[in-house]
């Protein structure tokens, strides 16, 4: 169970909403949709584009500290899950190719039509981490896939992901991570947390604000008041409709001291997974 999971169970989610009190986000009418999906291949697509705008970012931010691609963690287990060995040979090509296609964009810059058919590669090898399975037609690319995603790279609001203070991709929270079956960020940039969205319908729902505020809460865990891991700000980016949505995490405090959520929490996780953790504030 991952950490999206935990939150959506009923007692975890009364929770959260009793201590924090979501923000409203105009709803974006959907006739002012950018970047119609193309094909009805909507999970795969929103994880290959969260990759090419992973790597976009790191593009236009030098100093940004990425982890390792979930596609290399899920061929790393693929042996170990007894998939065909010549998935397991096809699925290491695909890293390798992909690769070379990232160092490649980042010298160059270049969108080519190799790089997004990797990304969408890479997508279908995190089928296998999240699922511990291969998605059908494994290492086979819809060519209205790649045109999707380069709608949705052309309508990128630039400004909007460059950092001047730190930038890091695809991180998580350390064993933290672990301990909940699973959390990555997207994106982090000058101490504001991004996470995307590539759905057909721009609204800011209850879940989207659990989750977000769960990604705080293990933060909190992780890297107490360090200034250098502090969130600030939490931010949805809605891909399909190039809109932001940014809010001040301490706006969403219904009580100044959190504290006794965060007991709570801890309890809740050790009980759900067997492990212990510390409150370090």
């Amino acid at each position: 169970m991952s950490l999206t999971e935990l939150v959506q169970k009923p007692d975890v989610k009364a929770q959260f909403l009793k201590y924090f009190r979501p923000p409203v986000m105009e709803r974006v009418p959907a006739d002012k949709i950018k970047a119609k999906p193309i094909t009805k291949n909507y999970s795969l697509v929103g994880t290959a584009f969260d990759y090419l705008l992973r790597f976009y970012v790191e593009r236009l931010n030098p100093h940004a500290q990425t982890e390792q691609w979930v596609a290399k963690t899920a061929f790393n287990v693929m042996g170990v899950l007894c998939l065909p060995v010549q998935e397991i040979a096809k699925a290491e090509k695909i890293i390798e190719l992909a690769q070379m296609s990232h160092d490649n964009y980042l010298k160059t810059g270049k969108i080519t039509e190799r790089l997004l058919s990797d990304v969408l590669k890479l997508a279908q090898l995190d089928v296998v981490w999240r699922a511990g399975v291969l998605p059908r037609d494994f290492g086979v690319v819809d060519p209205g896939d790649i045109c999707d995603l380069k709608n949705l790279l052309a309508i990128v609001p630039k400004e909007q992901f460059i950092s001047y203070k730190n930038c890091k991709l695809n991180t998580n929270f350390g064993d933290i991570s672990r301990f909940v079956g699973g959390a990555d960020i997207d994106i982090f940039i000058d101490n504001t947390l991004i996470d995307i969205k590539t759905v057909k319908d721009c609204k800011f729902t209850v879940d989207f604000f659990v989750q977000l505020m769960g990604y705080y809460v293990l933060n909190l865990l992780c890297y107490g008041n360090d200034p250098n891991n502090s969130i600030d700000s939490l931010s949805i980016y809605f891909s399909r409709y190039g809109h932001f949505f940014k809010f001040s995490v301490t706006d969403t405090f219904i009580y100044d001291n959190i504290e006794p959520f965060l007991n709570w929490f801890i309890k809740r996780v050790e009980k759900q997974y067997g492990v212990k953790l510390y409150l370090n504030i």
